[in-house]
């Protein structure tokens, strides 16, 4: 059944509370979904995106609440429906016989107009409070000349929509009920969303993880620890990255180590599950403390970028590309799709705590209630055997010692030099030096038709906007392998760097040293 929602507020925009206040159905019910704050996000985004038409699927069967409906719900003694509401946004103002008159004829203008103007849609499910089921909005990428905002864990999502086809790009979220899903099987769940597309796994239901999480399955379920996460994403055919906060002062994993991580994983669109700390600031006798709240799981699935931040770590000997991320975009079951966490301003006593939207109808994040990190987990194929710290180590050894000798050989020219390290898709590699038009043909070539795996690390060096070097390394060797596949040099800027660097003896050996001034090393002098 088809209903159209278009009420205006008296601001003449799409008044969101209206809307929900319908879906409830009674008052009592919708004061519990009013003061959450999932309600104060929907509504901030309705409004930032302009939403002007609300299409209503009622009596939808909503593939995951059904299943944790014959899990739990209807064992209950209260009667819960089984069916819920399917809510479309759309940013165009439409009439009810609009829609009906494209849906009934298959218009190809009016098809195409739909498809432009559609946000996303929520699920509301029939239960009191914890209403927000699965949901998808679309998120529009920004580009300044300062700050980008990148998604690469975005997946491309088919709606049906009474007999039409709709696609949306973006990460699924719902929020958790606290009976059959707790915030780390929701961020299992957001993650296993984008990971059935990469890898092609099953998908599962809140209640599917929790039962491959755990051998003794009680619902309600009051909480994963990081090893039962550690065996859902096992039991479903994945392999896992796994880092944790090793140090005895609660100081959390460091920023910079986060955000290496994100940057490296999520290019290849692998979503990251944080898993931490939640505390709340108070004051107690005139001064601010940190206050236990509880222990909490994020799925990141994107970032902003800042161009001109690594450059501001004046005092590092090589920054790092990812040091120039600001904010994480993140689904966070207990605030919404793409919230933001970003890096608390002067650390507080040395911890790695980030700022997060958990305070009170909050548009940015705040310091009221932080996040510290605490384990990162990665889900990702078995085939990508060498993880980020293996090669880390490789490229901590080599890069530092060749800037820093650069500097004193090149002088300032080479003081913005910056590295990073990511995870790509052979295929895809391919793909961006082709497009890429810093090689010539003949270089170029040599790498298209070079024989790869599937998966590598690329490990490059640049300055500015100017590749100086990259190396290519085997993402599914074993970890005691020589992993390098081949190198690019651009130029000669570092060449007589590290032949110099040579004498030294452990230099000598590093296997990036061996494939840079190799013969077989790929060449490319600017023009």
């Amino acid at each position: 059944m088809l209903r159209l929602f278009n009420k205006k507020n008296s601001a003449g925009k799409l008044d969101f509370s209206a809307l929900v206040s319908e879906l409830c159905g009674d008052s009592a019910r919708y004061y519990l979904v009013k003061g959450t704050r999932r309600f104060s996000y929907f509504y901030r985004y309705i409004l930032q995106r302009s939403i002007r038409s609300v299409v209503i699927e009622e009596d939808y069967v909503d593939r995951d609440y059904i299943r944790d409906y014959a899990d739990y719900y209807s064992l209950c003694f209260s009667t819960y429906p089984k069916l819920c509401k399917r809510c479309h946004l759309f940013s165009e103002p439409y009439a009810e016989e609009d829609i009906r008159r494209i849906v009934l004829t298959g218009d190809m203008d009016g098809c195409k107009k739909l498809q432009e103007s559609y946000e996303g849609f929520f699920v509301f499910r029939p239960l009191p409070q914890v209403a927000f089921g699965r949901t998808c909005f679309k998120r529009v990428p920004l580009i300044t000349s300062r700050k980008e905002n990148k998604f690469p864990a975005f997946v491309k999502i088919d709606v049906g929509f009474f007999g039409l086809r709709l696609s949306i790009e973006g990460m699924p979220f719902q929020e958790q009920d606290s009976n059959i899903a707790v915030c780390a099987t929701s961020a299992l769940w957001s993650a296993f969303q984008v990971t059935r597309f990469r890898f092609g796994h099953s998908a599962c239901s809140p209640s599917a993880i929790t039962r491959l999480a755990t051998s003794d399955v009680i619902f309600p379920n009051r909480g994963l620890s990081v090893e039962e996460m550690v065996h859902a994403i096992s039991s479903v055919g994945l392999g896992v990255y796994h880092e944790f906060d090793s140090s005895n002062d609660e100081a959390g994993i460091d920023y910079s180590l986060v955000k290496a991580i994100a940057f490296a994983y999520l290019d290849m669109g692998l979503p990251i599950v944080l898993v931490g700390v939640l505390e709340k600031k108070v004051l107690n006798s005139e001064k601010h403390t940190r206050e236990f709240m509880g222990f909490h799981a994020v799925t990141v699935c994107g970032y902003q970028f800042n161009r001109h931040r690594p450059l501001l770590k004046a005092k590092a000997v090589s920054p790092k590309v990812s040091d120039g991320i600001t904010v994480l975009f993140c689904a966070d079951d207990q605030v919404g799709p793409y919230c933001q966490m970003k890096e608390l301003e002067g650390a507080e006593n040395g911890r790695n705590v980030w700022c997060t939207q958990w305070g009170a109808d909050l548009p940015e994040p705040a310091d009221d209630v932080t996040f510290r990190a605490t384990n990162i987990l990665v889900p990702l194929c078995r085939k990508i055997r060498v993880s980020y710290d293996v090669i880390e180590s490789l490229a901590v050894k080599f890069f530092p010692s060749v800037i820093q000798a650069a500097k004193k050989h090149t002088g300032a020219v080479i003081h913005n030099a910056q590295w990073s390290i990511q995870l790509k898709e052979c295929n895809r590699f391919k793909e961006e030096i082709r497009k890429s038009g810093w090689l010539s043909a003949d270089v170029a070539a040599k790498i298209l038709f070079e024989n790869c795996p599937k998966y590598v690390w690329c490990v490059s060096a640049h300055l500015s906007r100017f590749p100086l070097l990259t190396f290519v390394l085997d993402a599914t060797d074993i970890s005691q392998g020589e992993h390098v596949i081949f190198a690019i040099r651009y130029g000669d800027v570092l060449q007589k760097v590290v032949a110099e660097l040579r004498s030294n003896e452990e230099f000598m050996m590093h296997p990036f040293t061996v494939a840079y001034c190799s013969r077989d090393c790929l060449e490319y002098s600017y023009a």
